[in-house]
């Protein structure tokens, strides 16, 4: 547990407050929470940040710990950290990709077992307190057990230490081929993971909690059992239209040169070595969302079917442009018709836009919580009573 000592004041307060004001006992945990806060010299932002205020009392009550590291790379102008970074876009050859792949596998391995090592050590420390404070009031039988549990742990924590060890090396070799590899241009750096609160358990099952379900797995409430994936380029570049003018068929495609030319749509420039750039360290797939965005969203429809027309040289009727417009919104809205959305290569054959689409997840509204916060604080007192414990200590 956490900071015991400080909650077990508060709780008394709280409690001594409600009792000796005649207050409603619904206050208790407010006031609780406001002792808390003043115990933490945070008494003012209670009301002002909620939101950091209970994750600073959540750190004074558990214990952390680390999320360990990731290894990323950035550009050597950028590493004095006085330019603005653009860290997300920095291009790597495919061998110093596979390179900082593999290195951050081991990294995670890393981590992993170093977190194990943590509770390895403090389940060590607990038997090792245990063993101390045997007294002759303990049975024959506890003893032997807990020596046992003893040398169980030990044996764990050396060999998960040894394993670190190994991990250290491999890390070290595989860090610096990759330096090597990336010469003067790039910067090799580590960034802290978030944290991990402790303890981990008891274990907290809550039934019946609502959250949305666009964010469960695939296939789970119909559809697509896997959620399709686009990579750079295969976002939507282009709609092609087919219109009946004065009994003609007209048939144009508009791409990001009609859209941004008439100035209409402002696309900001990207210049990572300016410290104002709007852009500046986003991913560069911003402005191919952009247009993707203006071309598969309903609301754009009649700014679309307005670029259509000034395409192909012809003043549009209010009909023709309305007629224009609603065609739009039909193949924008058709598009995820099925559940899952339609088949990529289906989309590009019958409905007019170039490029995959993306998966109706991607663009549909959430209708509720994407997960269901849950707050539990909680405090145990453990007595053992049963007649053995031998296979709790060795296990």
């Amino acid at each position: 547990m956490g900071n015991t000592g400080a909650e077990a004041i508060a709780a008394y307060m709280a409690n001594l407050v409600v009792n000796t004001y005649q207050q409603q006992p619904d206050n208790i945990p407010i006031i609780e929470k406001a002792i808390e806060a003043f115990q933490l010299g945070i008494l003012n932002q209670l009301t002002t940040d909620v939101v950091g205020t209970e994750a600073l009392l959540q750190q004074a009550r558990f214990n952390s710990v680390s999320g360990g590291s990731v290894w990323t790379v950035v550009s050597e102008s950028n590493s004095d950290g006085l330019s603005s970074s653009d860290t997300q876009v920095v291009v790597l050859t495919e061998s110093q990709t596979e390179s900082l792949t593999q290195l951050n596998t081991l990294q995670q391995e890393y981590n992993e077992k170093n977190r194990i090592l943590e509770s390895q050590r403090g389940e060590l420390g607990a038997v090792i307190f245990k063993a101390n404070h045997l007294d002759r009031s303990s049975p024959n039988w506890l003893t032997p057990d807990i020596s046992a549990a003893l040398d169980v742990m030990a044996q764990a924590v050396s060999s998960s230490a040894l394993d670190l060890s190994d991990l250290t090396d491999k890390i070290k070799l595989q860090k610096d081929s990759l330096v090597s590899e990336l010469g003067g241009d790039f910067i090799l750096k580590p960034v802290s993971e978030s944290p991990f609160f402790q303890p981990n358990n008891p274990v907290v099952l809550v039934a019946g909690a609502d959250i949305d379900t666009k964010w469960s797995a695939p296939g789970t409430y119909g559809g697509e059992d896997t959620l399709r994936v686009r990579v750079t380029g295969q976002t939507i570049t282009g709609l092609e239209l087919t219109f009946t003018i004065n009994s003609e068929e007209n048939t144009a495609t508009l791409e990001a040169s009609d859209i941004f030319a008439i100035n209409q749509v402002i696309l900001p420039l990207k210049d990572s070595g300016s410290p104002t750039s709007v852009l500046a360290g986003l991913p560069k797939e911003i402005s191919s969302f952009i247009l993707e965005g203006i071309l598969l969203d309903p609301s754009s429809a009649l700014f679309l079917a307005t670029l259509w027309f000034q395409k192909v040289n012809h003043t549009p009727s209010q009909d023709e442009l309305n007629k224009l417009t609603n065609d739009i919104k039909s193949m924008q809205t058709s598009l995820w018709s099925e559940p899952g959305g339609l088949n990529e290569l289906l989309v590009q054959t019958t409905t007019g836009f170039e490029g995959i689409v993306p998966s109706a997840a991607a663009v549909s509204l959430r209708s509720a919580q994407p997960w269901t916060p849950v707050f539990v604080d909680w405090q145990v007192r453990w007595i053992p009573n049963a007649s053995s414990t031998s296979p709790y200590l060795t296990s």
